[in-house]
């Protein structure tokens, strides 16, 4: 029998990073419906394990798994604001595993607003956790605020069980993605490791990483407006963002090939266009 060609690189069909993509689509659909029953939470869990384990076994052979990266991409970018996520998760040269990190190693990529009231911490961008603890150990009052603080966003205590995410920088620490709270409450309450999985960038830029089909379809769409217009610098503009687009992610390129090359004659004119300037 012959071998099926997958659709994309063999990296965007990984188990390792739909497995990832799934526990984030769980985390999140959590905090948006709050309220709901155990049993509610169990069939919707479990949906989701089956909607992700069908995109491992069925898509990983024969299929375009672009439905599952596409609603992973509209869920964590355009509902929760998690720019450029996608692309951390699915480029080439990013390489993701589990780990158990120290938190002393771990730093928080955003500031926490509530973080305001404890006296002596400078607080900013990219603040090592261990600075923190080092900050509330000198101020008992401070740290029992912070306990009451956490413990009232705590409203769902599933949202603990859940790793981290964290990208590894090239002095050998993690800066979180997501996780801010979680790495916050388990400093607080004197924690030394927790559970993450390490995302870990081989070389300067993300590579062939998944582009969201409608973000591409919405260029489309600019440049067929440019056309009606006669706008001929809005049309290089869209050209070349496309063409950018290309150039970073192969993926991208195949995606568009696939889906909508062949849906306008406009589409596939702008893809033509982008492709003018390539070695033969």
């Amino acid at each position: 029998m012959t071998k099926a060609v997958l659709p994309y690189s063999s990296h965007i069909h990984d188990k390792k990073r739909i497995e990832l993509a799934r526990t984030i689509l769980e985390k999140e659909s959590r905090k948006l419906y709050l309220g709901l029953s155990e049993e509610a939470w169990k069939a919707i869990d479990d949906s989701i394990r089956g909607w992700s384990d069908h995109a491992i076994d069925y898509h990983l052979e024969n299929d375009d798994p672009r439905d599952f990266w596409d609603i992973f991409a509209a869920f964590t970018e355009s509902i929760k604001l998690k720019p450029n996520f996608t692309a951390w998760i699915t480029a080439e040269n990013v390489h993701w595993h589990k780990a158990t990190l120290p938190i002393s190693k771990i730093q928080m990529t955003t500031p926490l607003e509530q973080l305001q009231k404890v006296p002596g911490l400078n607080l900013r961008a990219n603040l090592p956790f261990a600075e923190l603890a080092a900050a509330l150990s000198q101020n008992p009052s401070a740290l029992r605020e912070q306990k009451r603080l956490v413990d009232e966003h705590s409203t769902d205590p599933s949202q603990d069980e859940y790793p981290i995410i964290v990208r590894e920088t090239e002095a050998g620490l993690f800066k979180v993605m997501d996780g801010n709270r979680r790495t916050l409450k388990a400093t607080i309450y004197g924690q030394e490791e927790i559970e993450a999985w390490v995302g870990k960038l081989v070389g300067d830029n993300l590579v062939n990483f998944w582009v969201p089909l409608n973000d591409m379809f919405q260029l489309v769409k600019v440049y067929a407006e440019a056309i009606d217009s006669g706008d001929e610098d809005l049309k290089q503009a869209v050209a070349q963002v496309l063409k950018a687009r290309f150039k970073s992610s192969v993926t991208a390129e195949q995606a568009y090939l696939r889906r909508i090359s062949n849906q306008t004659e406009i589409a596939k004119q702008l893809f033509e266009i982008t492709q003018s300037s390539k070695p033969n």
